[in-house]
């Protein structure tokens, strides 16, 4: 499962710069669908083949205690990332989902604890304002994108009603 999210997010991430609409945007449906059934092509030979993800890490020389302490280190950079890219509340939101999908596992002892942290990050999280971010500025920059588009049709318009005003006389 969680190879087949990875594969999908970078296929995703790859088709999203070879499908373009007709503007130059990418076009995100085109480009999901077509990822989703790769991902879910490479999870199938995956499973079909018997390939043992383990086992490839301990051929590298990566023992299943370091996989235990990598694995917080990339949560980490990814919730900076997330911070980053969307703003502080969605770390306070994403920590808080972490945390209450962690206490539904036999990773934690203390899980009603954990569920209540996780509650309250979730709700700090929905009723803080969102501070900066990159979103933020990617939305206007859209928004501006928008407006150049809408400018390139009407002078397009314009251009093919000149040329048949001109045709029809």
């Amino acid at each position: 499962m969680r190879f087949s999210c990875s594969s999908f997010a970078f296929i995703n991430f790859a088709l999203l710069k070879v499908f373009k609409d007709r503007y130059g945007e990418p076009n995100k449906a085109t480009a999901g669908v077509v990822s989703f059934v790769i991902a879910l092509l490479i999870t199938y030979g995956i499973n079909k083949t018997g390939f043992d993800i383990e086992g490839l890490f301990f051929d590298i020389g990566i023992s299943s205690d370091l996989l235990y302490t990598i694995l917080p280190l990339a949560l980490l950079a990814g919730l900076i990332f997330l911070g980053i890219k969307f703003g502080f509340r969605v770390i306070l939101i994403v920590s808080g989902l972490l945390l209450i999908i962690v206490s539904l596992t036999d990773l934690i002892y203390s899980k009603g604890l954990t569920i209540v942290i996780g509650l309250g990050l979730i709700g700090i999280g929905i009723f803080l304002p969102n501070l900066g971010g990159y979103l933020n500025y990617k939305k206007r920059l859209s928004e501006q994108k928008y407006g150049q588009k809408m400018n390139y049709k009407l002078r397009k318009q314009m251009i093919k009603n000149r040329y048949k005003l001109k045709r029809d006389f």
